[in-house]
């Protein structure tokens, strides 16, 4: 009977502990009742990459861990530690989600078309240099040129100058080579780069017996 006792007060002994672990298990484990990001609104240019920081409430929940999701990762990208890499002209909304609680916080990732800030008016001058086979040559300077820049499709600009045009593609770093191909007889290019709200074009024509070279330069107004 004695060593009966003694079971019986073991077996309850344990299942005392047992269930003062798992009433300490519920009392320590704190669910997450609010996640937040440092910004709901973005705007970055293509290239760009900035980390978005989320805060979790209460800071001790138990569980911290959060996942990254982006609805368009043609336009952005997220990795699991919240840097947000803008890829193309778009809208992306990126989410973070508690895994613990499934509390969720958006950022609206808005990236431009990264040749809007060039467009308007320029003004600048433009260099014009003559040069044929049997010697001669001819230069001027016409000042206070006016230079429009629009958007066309396809990544390119139009860069106007009275009835001069030319309508190149250009790169996110302002770079640009363009061909003139409605002239058959001889080579025609501008080369260029669009920096700091300024332009700069150098343009060579190549043609039987002479060559001219055009050097434009503007400043956004």
């Amino acid at each position: 009977m004695k060593k009966l006792n003694l079971i019986l007060y073991f077996a309850i002994a344990v299942i005392c502990v047992m269930l003062f672990s798992s009433c300490k298990e519920k009392v320590t484990d704190v669910k997450v009742n609010k996640i937040t990001l440092n910004k709901e609104e973005l705007t970055l240019e293509v290239g760009d990459t900035e980390a978005l920081i989320a805060t979790i409430e209460p800071k001790n929940a138990t569980n911290l861990k959060v996942l990254w999701t982006s609805d368009n990762i043609a336009v952005a990208t997220v990795t699991e530690n919240g840097l947000v890499a803008a890829l193309q002209k778009g809208k992306a909304t990126i989410k973070v989600t508690a895994v613990d609680g499934n509390k969720t916080a958006e950022c609206v990732i808005h990236v431009p078309d990264y040749r809007d800030k060039w467009i308007g008016e320029y003004v600048g001058e433009y260099i014009y240099e003559f040069f044929t086979i049997d010697g001669q040559y001819f230069t001027n300077t016409i000042r206070n040129v006016f230079y429009n820049v629009s958007v066309l499709n396809d990544s390119c600009l139009s860069i106007t100058y009275k009835n001069w045009q030319c309508k190149p593609k250009i790169s996110a770093d302002g770079y640009f080579l363009y061909h003139f191909d409605e002239y058959r007889i001889h080579y025609h290019y501008v080369e260029g780069n669009m920096k700091n709200d300024s332009i700069i074009m150098e343009e060579h024509c190549v043609s039987p017996g002479a060559t001219s070279i055009s050097l434009h330069k503007g400043k956004k107004i």
